[in-house]
């Protein structure tokens, strides 16, 4: 759908000499703006650092435009696409880094002495080259992202199963826990019976006791 063509291969290989001049300066200018914004900063202070990215993106630009899409070109977009998921990169970031790259080398093509055709033949092949290089990173970032999901609920499912189980004896426990204070009520309140009988026992002995002191001593007068 895009036109991506051998032609367009070709124009972008013609254009690495303007690239390899201008290289150093897109990439700090790239880095100048990414550090504007804190989350962006923050994650790569937490991932990586600033001059190993430089490297790396050098030699990515270097490999948009050196005329050749195979399978390795096609597994290291998908790496960068799995990398970026994995530390929660977001998709709109991406998306910005590439209009900030778009930017720099419609700039690097409006100083060239090309004619206003082979100019515009230029930008088309980059604009080409970058959404390409997009849609192969957002297929797979978009599949790692669903992958996350299915992961991440799956693990709330187990969360809650736990749960529930653990509800189920607790549950358990305080049934347990009920019969033993029934148990326990009914033992004391045999006792208290006992007891009552006891006292109910011990006065009949007294009143017998004190009834029997009291016929012996008229026995005796």
């Amino acid at each position: 759908m895009i036109g991506l063509t051998e032609d367009d291969l070709s124009v972008l290989r013609v254009l690495v000499p303007h690239l390899q001049k201008n290289v150093k300066s897109i990439v700090a200018n790239f880095y100048v703006n990414l550090e504007n914004e804190s989350s962006l900063s923050t994650i790569i202070n937490t991932n990586s650092s600033i001059e190993r990215l430089r490297v790396s993106l050098e030699r990515h630009i270097a490999e948009m435009f050196n005329g050749i899409i195979d399978s390795e070109f096609v597994a290291k977009r998908h790496r960068i696409a799995v990398i970026h998921a994995r530390i929660g990169l977001e998709s709109k970031w991406y998306l910005s880094a590439f209009q900030d790259l778009l930017n720099s080398f419609f700039a690097i093509i409006e100083e060239t002495n090309y004619s206003g055709p082979d100019k515009f033949k230029a930008i088309q092949s980059i604009s080409k080259i970058l959404n390409f290089e997009q849609q192969l990173v957002l297929e797979i970032y978009e599949a790692e992202q669903e992958n996350y999901l299915v992961e991440e609920n799956e693990r709330k499912t187990e969360i809650m199963e736990e749960i529930q189980q653990s509800s189920l004896s607790l549950n358990e426990v305080i049934d347990n826990t009920n019969s033993d204070i029934e148990e326990m009520t009914n033992v004391l309140d045999h006792l208290q019976s006992l007891s009552d009988d006891n006292s109910n026992l011990a006065d009949n002995i007294s009143k017998a006791a004190l009834k029997e002191q009291q016929m012996l001593a008229e026995t005796e007068i």
